[in-house]
């Protein structure tokens, strides 16, 4: 439940923005295709501004999506502004080859879609660290638990979440409890608490 809250909390703003504009690369109406980019550019930055998003947090980028003539499938290239068409197609050539190991140097490249990516860069706290100075207390209580498709149950220490300082590992089988959650080590694995005191299980 935490780490949910968490995310929202730490995680960029960011809209994706997206409109229509095909047309082969060589017949592109450069005018056109900077105001299309233009018009989307300025809702992006009216939504950011309208979730309270400083100018200087702001973060715009141009994307075209393209594809050889009489393909289907598009890739999506990063361009600049103004757009370079000419380093937008090589960008595609490599990007094609990258994806589906081969490319056509010779054949015509059209444009599919312009879109904007508008990202609102939000302020990261510094979360604590906790120094790794912990051994497990003893637990606090066992359990039999069953684990797999094994007809016997195994006998399973009980940790409190709250009592595992940091640098504390444990050897599965085990069970840690805390108020909203209950992590289980099976056997052959391994739980240490972090120096944010997150588990981790390998």
């Amino acid at each position: 439940g935490i780490t949910s809250a968490l995310g929202c909390l730490l995680v960029d703003v960011r809209h994706d923005l997206s409109t229509m504009f095909l047309g082969h690369v060589d017949a592109v109406d450069r005018d056109e295709l900077e105001g299309e980019f233009g018009k989307l550019e300025t809702e992006a930055r009216e939504r950011l501004q309208h979730e309270q998003v400083p100018e200087e947090q702001m973060s715009i980028q141009r994307l075209l999506d393209m594809r050889y003539l009489g393909q289907w499938r598009s890739l999506t290239v990063p361009v600049g502004s103004p757009v370079d068409l000419a380093d937008a197609v090589a960008r595609f050539h490599g990007e094609h080859e990258r994806e589906y190991n081969y490319r056509r140097d010779g054949a015509p490249v059209e444009i599919y879609r312009l879109n904007v990516r508008a990202v609102g860069v939000t302020p990261k706290p510094d979360l604590a660290r906790h120094e790794r100075n912990g051994g497990p207390p003893g637990p606090s209580a066992t359990r039999q638990v069953r684990f797999g498709e094994s007809e016997e149950p195994v006998e399973a220490p009980v940790y409190a979440r709250a009592d595992l300082p940091a640098g504390t590992t444990l050897d599965g089988p085990a069970i840690v409890e805390q108020l909203d959650s209950t992590t289980v080590v099976p056997p052959g694995w391994r739980a240490e608490v972090d120096e944010w005191l997150n588990i981790r299980m390998t």
